[in-house]
């Protein structure tokens, strides 16, 4: 029993250094919409978030937490904060985002169109441009049920992930054709990339336009930061040792374990 207290004590000793270093620094992203120009709401939000170095696989879910936490209110201004934190250490550089309307202005009803949050340099190649012109090959139907069937569950409402998944990987296909050196066509036939840039931690915002499709029409404006997390935070000893613990405790049944075999 002697023995085994002092080889725990010399485990915990090793932990201590990982324990007691600074916790890890996270970003997180929030977004505020100002659609006062509609009074039709945009659903289904998604954004791509990316450093240039890295080529993202799913888009990330504003309604991962509950359902309807993922719309940004017509004839409003409205903040939304990304529910998934970029733990990478780097923050992310990027942006595109995208989401559905419904019903605007001289629509038949029931009519849904693909919103698309873009860099402000780019509006002026979408404006009175219609879909089929940017992305002949995908319909724009079909991106909607992509995105309505991506963004039907989260944690513990709506669909699990396994179920989900292909309309959210059909989704950040989509997105990430649009990143350099694609994008949307322009003058020349050269394309334009219309990720926006997300602003450094700290940095004052960033904006972008909201276009819907399937014509090419602005329907909102918005913003973005990005704020640092936990950089300066040390966890408290009382919530260190029974991560310690923990870990010790692993150890001690995988010891058991192998003598016992």
């Amino acid at each position: 029993m002697v023995a085994m207290h002092n080889a725990l004590s010399r485990i915990l000793l090793l932990l201590a250094p990982i324990a007691l270093s600074a916790a890890p620094v996270f970003y997180q992203t929030t977004y505020t919409f100002d659609l006062t120009a509609i009074n039709r709401p945009v659903t289904n939000l998604v954004a791509m978030e990316v450093p240039e170095s890295l080529s993202p696989v799913f888009a990330q879910r504003f309604g991962y937490n509950g359902p309807g936490t993922d719309v940004a209110a017509g004839g409003s201004v409205t903040s939304l904060a990304m529910p998934f934190l970029n733990d990478t250490g780097t923050p992310w550089t990027t942006s595109v985002l995208m989401g559905i309307v419904q019903d605007l202005p001289n629509d038949p009803e029931g009519q849904k169109h693909i919103v698309l949050f873009i860099d402000p340099a780019t509006e002026a190649l979408t404006t009175g441009v219609p879909w089929s012109a940017f992305f002949p090959e995908v319909l724009e139907e079909d991106l909607i049920a992509a995105l309505e069937l991506g963004t039907s569950g989260g944690l513990g409402w709506g669909n699990d992930f396994a179920t989900l998944a292909p309309g959210l990987s059909d989704v950040a296909a989509f997105l990430n054709s649009l990143r350099a050196p694609g994008g949307l066509l322009g003058p020349g036939g050269e394309y334009t990339s219309p990720y926006f840039a997300l602003p450094a931690p700290g940095a004052p915002a960033s904006n972008f336009v909201a276009v819907a499709f399937s014509d090419g029409q602005t329907i909102g404006t918005g913003s973005v930061i990005q704020t640092q997390l936990g950089d300066t935070d040390v966890p408290e000893p009382a919530t260190l040792i029974p991560a310690a613990a923990a870990f010790a405790g692993l150890f001690w049944k995988r010891l058991l374990a192998r003598r016992a075999r």
